[in-house]
């Protein structure tokens, strides 16, 4: 028997998976050879929780059977 992801078995906010958003913080314009480089501040979360099989608690039964 295994369990997978145990601390999510315990509490629903343990072990949950975050991935990266894909939006870019930082912009670059560049006019006349000179970069100018921008920040977006409205961006609150950089991360986001997956809801995968990953961020989830798993039990897993195995059986073995030799003849």
């Amino acid at each position: 028997m295994d369990i997978l992801n145990f601390g999510n078995l315990i509490s629903s906010d343990w072990g949950l998976v975050q991935q990266p958003n894909s939006i870019q913080p930082v912009g670059v314009t560049v006019t006349n050879g000179v970069p100018s480089y921008t920040f977006d501040s409205n961006l609150v979360d950089s991360f986001v929780y997956d809801s995968s099989l990953q961020s989830r608690w798993q039990l897993q039964f195995g059986l073995r059977y030799i003849f």
